[in-house]
């Protein structure tokens, strides 16, 4: 071979070489995805595509069966509109009826020593003013010689009033002087009648038995009936609506603490009288919130009074007002109470002795004196527990929801929006919205309206948390493309 052909020979052979370490170098270089990244230059990187908003959505989006929605409580009732609206912000204290002082209940006292002869009422029954509550044998020297004492003045006085009547008779330059004494005479005894009267009346005899018994027929009175206090003479009980709640007083035995035949002292209490148609509800709060309750005292603010009921039930007592808070703080517990008015009323109001017995027929003796066995049943009683929400500031144009909508995770909250139904599942889809809480209260929750959540929009009002639970889980999230092509 000649020297030519040699050359052409080695200059293939190198051209061979080339295009196999090219095609090499494009197979193990450029291609395999280990090596690509330290020898691929920034300008051959391939273009990453960004996640579409049907994959975003998906991820905050949740479709359970019907099962599991009434399981975590999410129902029809439970799926609420959501609206623009006004937010009371409220604070809650645990409270507890009491009684008014001084006003509530009524102690019947025995104005002189005796023996009980007589007790017409019952503990329950409901009296009225000048009712018959004891018969009292007198055994009270002292009332007894004021008797004694008041009737000899009147015979003195009468024996006066004949010898005038014959000074009279005479004429007026015989005896002048002598008219002059008996008048005077007469006079002081008057002054000591009017005296003995007022005394026998503060121990509880009535004026009219002081008049025609003791004055009249000369008798000593020995057997006294203790009565109501009336209204009108000692202004033991309102004689009409006095307050605000226009409440009308019902008097009613309390208790009943004598028997029949019992010797009681003077001053000595026989039972009590209570009217439960206006109470007091006292709460409790801490010394900080001092600030809040004078707000709310002085502007008059809304308290609502919230009891719990049978069976899960409450009822609420609203549009009530702090009536005074008190003047000093409990240097143990380091509370303050305040105190509410809370009208009553009655549930249940018996007057045909439908509690009695069959066999007790014969009631005539005790309906002449009044006692008629009328009874009522209350709504309230002193004792009972209830709770005081305190209305003290208004946030205007916010969205309020039950406490049980909003879910929280840290320091996120959301809450679970009804997008439409899966045309594949026939099921809910709920969107997991994020939202601002402006206030959040023990029931209620106040949420800005910056577009997170528009009006219109339906939103679950309870159950948001278990939502919340299932879809970080993954239990029921969505696999297919946006949820909201259905909304």
């Amino acid at each position: 071979m000649s020297f030519g052909m040699k050359k052409i020979t080695s200059l293939l052979g190198l051209i061979i070489s080339v295009a196999v370490l090219v095609v090499l170098y494009d197979i193990f270089l450029t291609k395999t995805s280990v090596l690509h990244p330290l020898f691929a230059s920034s300008s051959s990187e391939p273009v990453r595509t960004p996640p579409t908003t049907a994959s975003v959505e998906e991820q905050h989006a949740i479709s359970l069966s019907e099962q599991a929605l009434r399981n975590i409580g999410v129902t029809d009732e439970a799926i609420q509109e959501v609206s623009v609206s006004i937010y009371d912000k409220t604070l809650s204290y645990p409270a507890m009826i009491t009684e008014r002082p001084g006003r509530t209940t009524l102690r019947v006292s025995s104005p002189f020593a005796g023996s009980v002869q007589r007790v017409y009422v019952e503990p329950g029954m409901v009296v009225k003013p000048d009712q018959p509550l004891f018969d009292m044998l007198l055994t009270h020297e002292e009332l007894i010689k004021c008797q004694t004492d008041l009737i000899e003045l009147c015979q003195k006085r009468e024996i006066l009033d004949q010898e005038l009547q014959r000074l009279d008779s005479l004429a007026a330059e015989i005896a002048p002087k002598s008219k002059r004494e008996v008048a005077f005479q007469k006079a002081e005894l008057d002054a000591q009648v009017q005296n003995q009267r007022s005394v026998l009346r503060i121990h509880g005899i009535d004026a009219q038995q002081i008049s025609e018994i003791i004055e009249g027929k000369r008798e000593i009175i020995r057997s006294i009936t203790i009565r109501v206090p009336n209204s009108d003479e000692e202004g033991v009980l309102p004689k009409g609506a006095r307050n605000e709640h226009e409440h009308t007083p019902v008097l009613q035995v309390g208790q009943v603490l004598v028997d029949k035949g019992q010797l009681v002292g003077v001053g000595e209490t026989l039972g009590q009288l209570v009217d439960l148609s206006l109470l007091m509800i006292e709460g409790k709060a801490f010394a900080n919130d001092e600030g809040i309750l004078g707000t709310a005292l002085i502007e008059h603010c809304n308290v609502t009074a919230i009891f719990d009921g049978h069976q899960d039930s409450t009822e609420q007592i609203e549009h009530l007002r702090i009536k005074f808070i008190d003047t000093k703080i409990d240097p143990v517990s380091r509370t303050l109470r305040f105190f509410v008015e809370l009208p009553n009323s009655v549930l249940e109001e018996d007057k045909a002795h439908s509690h009695r017995h069959p066999w007790v027929k014969d009631r005539k003796e005790e309906d002449e004196h009044g006692a008629d066995g009328h009874y009522v049943n209350w709504k309230f009683r002193p004792g009972q527990r209830c709770e005081l929400r305190v209305e003290y500031d208004t946030i205007p144009e916010c969205i309020v929801l039950p406490r049980e909508a909003v879910a929280e995770s840290g320091n996120e909250s959301f809450v679970f929006e009804w997008t439409g139904i899966s045309p594949e599942t026939k099921r809910k889809i709920w969107l997991k919205r994020p939202i601002h809480v402006l206030h959040r209260g023990k029931n209620l929750v106040a949420v800005a309206n910056d577009g997170s959540i528009f009006p219109g929009a339906k939103v679950v009002a309870r159950g948001a948390g278990q939502l919340l639970v299932a879809l970080s889980s993954g239990s029921g999230q969505l696999q297919s493309a946006c949820p909201c092509g259905d909304h």
